[in-house]
């Protein structure tokens, strides 16, 4: 079963708690893995499985903010987030982003893809990048704000283009060029003659 099924089978049995769209996607309680077990809906594998995706997904991570209710499977709240949750998800949220942008430069520096329209990338996006740090602590230990804040930048996203280099291999020319560049040829002999 793939991946996006586990989900939508979730969100079939509780629509009050599961969301297939991620900007909808509630923080749900503590210990919610523990009555999923106790329903039985999925396997062990399945249900972890679902929710690692579910929680990791950037909508989730994105709604995990201070004070917000966590909900349980009926959809009643159960619980908030709590300020250092909403900072381990800003970290996650960096973390990803972080990978994404490597997995990108990995994917560019093996074949240089072709270039972006200027209309879409700003003047400041070409020149002046924002560079991020993250330094996430010990995994399960607590962070405090103060170690965290620093870190989170005031914009999340950045996107460097450069200039395509010049192409190193000589311009291929179709056949009426080289009819042409044949004629030309031909052309300069006679008048040598």
């Amino acid at each position: 079963m793939e991946t996006k099924d586990l989900i939508a089978r979730l969100a079939a049995l509780y629509p009050a708690a599961f969301f297939l769209v991620g900007a909808d996607r509630k923080p749900l309680k503590l210990g919610v893995h523990r009555d999923l077990a106790a329903a039985r809906a999925l396997s062990c594998r399945e249900r972890n499985l679902a929710l690692a995706l579910y929680t990791g997904s950037l909508g989730y991570l994105g709604n995990m903010r201070e004070g917000v209710p966590r909900i349980g499977l009926d959809g009643q709240p159960a619980g908030a987030v709590t300020a250092e949750e909403e900072l381990e998800a800003v970290a996650r949220v960096l973390k990803i982003e972080a990978e994404n942008a490597a997995r990108w430069q990995r994917a560019r520096e093996r074949k240089i893809k072709p270039r972006l329209k200027t209309s879409l990338v700003s003047q400041r996006c070409e020149t002046d990048p924002i560079n991020i740090e993250v330094q996430p602590g010990p995994r399960n230990e607590p962070v405090s704000p103060a170690e965290v804040a620093p870190a989170v930048p005031k914009t999340t996203t950045s996107i460097v283009i450069e200039p395509s280099p010049a192409p190193s291999t000589p311009k291929r020319v179709g056949l009426s060029g080289l009819k042409a560049a044949w004629h030309a040829r031909q052309a300069t002999k006679e008048a040598a003659e």
